[in-house]
């Protein structure tokens, strides 16, 4: 997921400010719905600090409701504090760090499953989850905000120091299918209605298999997807925030192009005042209204969505082709990009899509080589816009924008690995991570790069959780 930030000049600093709140990931995973029935087992879970108390009904936009068994009570992890979680004033803080990582610390398992007798890895998940973002709200007492994560299923988040104090919540939703994500809008909704916004989506789970009938012919697939939601608002706050969830498959007309709806939808909402948010599956999109009129950008951009039936496929290919033509890459997730582009002001632009694995085990073919790729962008000036997801949910893409027919900016990249160490905690039943003697150091060494000009661009994985930051030379 790649970290908020402010951009060089772009379109024009209306469209600027459109991309550069967006230019997180990940929302790649944002970056996780609806219906009812099929397979659903959604959870919320509001680990706030500061007590958020939730209704046992939340109501949806659309005069819906959640049934009360989709929203059980607020949790918290069984788990002991840490150090993390000792509340210090904002003056102290001034003088830390400017940049920390939080993640679980202590949470329900066992080293060894087989030698550790009962063994329940959702229960397990959650329990990592619940801690994870009790440390959030811990850190962001403490005068830290979220700005990115990778892993749902063992989260690792990167903060920094804000003036503004926030506080953090999760959900999870649960589907049988890849391209919905059932109950996602209830649940939502209700959040929104108290002034949480999207942070993030995380991809735990997507399993799929094909569905056979009696004579033995492929009718389709099951699949069992587990998407993992964080969101964030500032403390205290419960002004609502205003959003549209576009959802394809309820308004799909026959024999229209889904890339050709979601254009129009998104296109008719831009002029509306909202702006995209997450892509939370293929065929549908989150937006939010902007929160100030004057970052309305004027005249709209134009905008595109292109597809792709597997996966990352051919988005590659078919986002270069638009940005010849000027249009920016805006989101990226699930197959699907969100691509723009003003009146006026354009710039022929490229995209390069850079895989950290010397080898795609998924697909068991040999990738280009990374560290000399890498060298090549950084000389070439490219910055790193943000990560695309690998089946499996792991930020593993980095993506590379590059500005044709400009004088070369090169760049200085650097890459910090974050390794957690596992251990047993002092309580029976319990387990706790923290980070290596490499990773602290690591860690020191990202405040210090900080202070040096470097620019934080957000978290991916490659064999472990990694740091990009970079540079002009």
């Amino acid at each position: 997921m790649v970290a908020r930030s402010r951009r060089g000049p772009l379109l024009n600093h209306k469209l600027q400010y459109l991309i550069m709140i967006k230019d997180l990931s990940r929302f790649q995973f944002c970056p996780v719905r609806r219906k009812l029935g099929h397979f659903i087992s959604t959870r919320l879970l509001l680990s706030v600090f500061a007590a958020i108390s939730v209704s046992t009904t939340i109501s949806g936009q659309s005069g819906r409701t959640t049934p009360d068994s989709a929203v059980p009570a607020a949790e918290s992890s069984s788990a002991n504090p840490t150090d993390i979680n000792t509340v210090r004033g904002k003056n102290e803080v001034a003088s830390s760090s400017r940049y920390r990582l939080v993640f679980p610390v202590s949470f329900e398992g066992t080293p060894d499953p087989v030698k550790g007798g009962n063994h329940d890895p959702e229960r397990q998940r959650r329990s990592r989850t619940e801690n994870f973002v009790s440390q959030m709200n811990a850190a962001a007492l403490q005068g830290y905000r979220l700005v990115s994560v990778i892993n749902g299923w063992n989260p690792i988040g990167l903060m920094v120091q804000d003036e503004t104090e926030y506080e953090y919540a999760w959900f999870e939703t649960k589907s049988s299918r890849q391209f919905e994500k059932f109950d996602f809008e209830g649940i939502y909704s209700g959040l929104a209605n108290r002034g949480f916004h999207l942070a993030a989506q995380l991809r735990v789970k997507n399993l799929c298999e094909p569905t056979v009938d009696l004579d033995g012919l492929t009718t389709g697939e099951e699949c069992e997807a587990i998407d993992l939601f964080l969101v964030e608002r500032k403390k205290g706050s419960t002004k609502p925030v205003k959003y549209v969830f576009i959802n394809l498959p309820s308004l799909r007309k026959p024999g229209s192009s889904a890339s050709d709806e979601l254009s129009a939808r998104v296109s008719e909402k831009l002029e509306a005042g909202y702006y995209p948010v997450c892509l939370i599956s293929q065929f549908e999109i989150l937006m939010e209204e902007y929160r100030n009129p004057d970052d309305v950008p004027e005249p709209r951009p134009h905008v595109r969505i292109i597809r792709s039936p597997d996966g990352r496929g051919q988005l590659v290919k078919r986002a270069n082709d638009l940005a010849k033509n000027g249009y920016e890459l805006v989101l990226a997730n699930n197959g699907v990009a969100i691509m723009l582009s003003s009146n006026t002001g354009r710039r022929p632009l490229s995209y390069v899509w850079l895989d950290t694995a010397k080898r795609n085990m998924m697909l068991r073919l040999k990738v280009q080589k990374f560290e000399p790729e890498l060298q090549r962008l950084a000389t070439d000036g490219a910055v790193l816009r943000r990560t695309y997801p690998n089946k499996l949910g792991d930020e593993s893409t980095l993506i590379f924008e590059k500005v044709a027919a400009a004088g070369k900016d090169p760049k200085v990249y650097k890459i910090l690995r974050f390794d957690l160490d596992l251990s047993n905690d002092l309580t029976p039943g319990l387990l706790k991570q923290n980070l290596s003697a490499a990773s602290l150091a690591a860690l020191k060494e990202l405040n210090e790069l900080a202070k040096n000009g470097y620019e934080v661009r957000g978290l991916f994985y490659s064999d472990a959780a990694s740091l990009f930051l970079q540079k002009s030379k």
